[in-house]
């Protein structure tokens, strides 16, 4: 039997979507939806693409919600949550 990897794409497209980045002046939050348990590295890049915070967690199967307590000066920046083969972003703006 040959393993089917047209379930990919869709995989890649549920996590690009379900990924939500909120923010105030001083703390964030992401939420994000993972199919299985595995660990992940959450990052936040300033506009430069400087790492300004970067932290691995133990994601579960279903929703995840990550709270990041910096400070953010006015500004858009870029958060990510990476793991084995896939990675997504989202661009969020401080005012």
């Amino acid at each position: 039997m040959i393993p089917s990897t047209t379930g990919i794409p869709k995989v890649r497209k549920i996590i690009k979507r379900s990924l939500k980045a909120r923010c105030r002046k001083t703390t964030s939050f992401i939420l994000f939806f993972s199919r299985i348990n595995t660990k992940c590295k959450i990052s936040v890049f300033n506009i430069s693409g400087q790492v300004i915070f970067q932290n691995e967690m133990n994601a579960i199967e279903g929703i995840n919600y990550f709270s990041i307590p910096i400070e953010y000066a006015n500004g858009v920046y870029n958060m990510q949550v990476s793991w084995e083969e896939f990675k997504t972003d989202k661009k969020f703006v401080v005012k």
